[in-house]
Parts: C-alpha cells; structure tokens; sequence
C-alpha cells in the first residue's frame, strides 16, 4: 500500500484518466523530489517510468521532455540532455528551464563556453535562485570563488521559502565552495543551516562528515557519517568513510566500505557507470574499466 500521500494522489488520477499525460507527469515531479531528497536513485527510475508513460500518450508534450531532461542529468546521460534540450529549444526559444538544461549539460561535458552562454541567457529570461546557484557553478569552475560566493548566497536567499530541499540544496553548495577553498569552518556553519533546515537531508550528511574529517575530527567523523550510512545506506558516504580508513592506516575497514560503495554505485544502473568511474579514479582502482567509461 503507498503511504506517500503525494504519490497516492497522483496514481489516483491515474486510476482516473489513464490516458492524460497529467498524472504520470504529477508523478514524475514527485519522484524526482523524493530522489533529490534523499539520493536514492530509485525514485528516478520510477521517475523515468512514469516519463515514459507520459511520452508514449503524448510524444510532443513539453512537459514531459522536460521531465525527461531532468532525469538525463540526474542519470549523468549529459549528451543525451544536451541534444534533447537544443531539440525543444528549436520551438521554445526563449524558454529558461531548456537554458538551464543547456548550462548544466555543457559544464558537465566540459564544453564551458557554451555553459556560459546559456547561463547569462537563463539569468537574462528568470532572474531566480535557480539561475543564480548556476551562475554561482560557472563562476567556481572559472576559478572566481568570491563571485560564486556571492552567488551561491544569492541562490540561498530567493529560494522558495517552502522548498527546503532547494534552499539546502544551495547552502550544501555554497558550503561545497568553502571547503574547495580549506574554509573548512565556513563551510560547517553553513552546512549545520542546511541540516537545521531540512534534517537528514542527504547531501548536507555528506559535506559534514567530509568536513569533520578536515576539520582532523576524524572519530566524530566516523561515527557520524556510519550513523548515516546505517540509515540510508549511500555510495558516496561510503567511500569517503573508506578514504578516512585509508588515512588513518586501517585497510580492513577502507576495502570494506570502498567495496560497499561500488556495490551501492553498481546497483544505481548504467547512468552511474562515469561515477564509478570517477571514484575508481580517484583511488587508481579498476584503471582499465575507468578508461573503458570515459
């Protein structure tokens, strides 16, 4: 029996007009929230379920595309998003989700020029928190960390008030920019705003765990990110508690939670294989397959 009552709803007005793209796109937005607020990308293939659903009763529907842009990204298929955005920009052109599809999909394919062109035209159409934690993105990977501050506390403060994982969500990046920089201090209070606003939200539970063991909190650490981890057991926890094992000296308990994690990333399908890949990398592991992915 669903328990979620937004879910329930939406399969309800499917029971009821199973032939409407509405309540398979209702349900789509609900998964995709779910998944983004928790990080289990589960809730994306159900997402991408109901999308597919939705597409095949109306393959035009811009809605759905959109949708179904936002999986590609959230699936890391960042080619596949990009010419699926340059396709529905051919009849929506001054539309600012599909700029924001195009900002996100060039930055991760490292065509950066491109990224910035979208983002400014973003801006430009909805000056919002949503263009704004862009801007912020593009300006940190230019190397300006005063103006991606500065934008990121932007992002933060026209948030949607109601929407607690979007104001977490760029707290968690403006803090992710702090601690690129060794603000290490900085980048904790911010991440105990983002927890204070939304509890347990999953993204947060990683920086401020990665940041105790900066901070050389290395037990505290420890002991917070295992409590997380015996929770929601997460791919990227799990890692980061085999690379503070590493550091401390302890290869038992370093291989045991690197193999948690890739068995957690392998279990997340073909959209997480670059992920992997990255983590592997990061480690010389598996060097043969991260070339394979790449």
């Amino acid at each position: 029996t669903e328990t979620d009552p937004e879910v329930k709803t939406a399969l309800e007005y499917i029971a009821k007009a199973p032939d409407s793209t509405l309540g398979y796109q209702q349900l789509a937005v609900v998964y995709i929230r779910r998944g983004r607020e928790t990080g289990d990308s589960s809730y994306h293939e159900k997402a991408e379920t109901a999308v597919k659903r939705a597409l095949e009763i109306a393959p035009d529907d811009l809605t759905a595309k959109k949708l179904n842009a936002t999986l590609l990204l959230a699936f890391h298929r960042f080619a596949q998003a990009r010419d699926l955005a340059t396709e529905m920009q051919k009849d929506n052109p001054t539309d600012a989700f599909i700029f924001g599809v195009l900002t996100d999909a060039n930055a991760e394919l490292g065509i950066y020029d491109a990224a910035a062109t979208a983002v400014q035209k973003m801006v430009d159409l909805r000056p919002n928190s949503s263009s704004y934690a862009r801007v912020a993105h593009i300006r940190s990977l230019n190397g300006e960390h005063k103006g991606a501050v500065e934008m990121y506390k932007l992002a933060a403060r026209t948030a949607d008030p109601q929407d607690k994982e979007a104001q977490s969500w760029c707290l968690v990046q403006l803090a992710n920019e702090y601690w690129k920089y060794g603000k290490f201090v900085e980048s904790e209070k911010v991440l105990d705003e983002a927890l204070a606003n939304f509890p347990t939200y999953h993204l947060a539970e990683i920086g401020k765990g990665r940041v105790l063991a900066a901070l050389g909190k290395t037990d505290e650490a420890i002991k917070y990110l295992t409590a997380v981890n015996e929770r929601s057991p997460d791919a990227d926890i799990s890692t980061l508690l085999g690379d503070i094992y590493f550091k401390l000296g302890n290869s038992a308990e370093s291989q045991k939670f690197y193999s948690l994690g890739e068995e957690l990333e392998a279990g997340a399908g073909e959209g997480e294989a670059k992920h992997m890949a990255m983590l592997w990398a990061n480690r010389d592991h598996e060097l043969d397959e991260v070339l394979a992915t790449m």
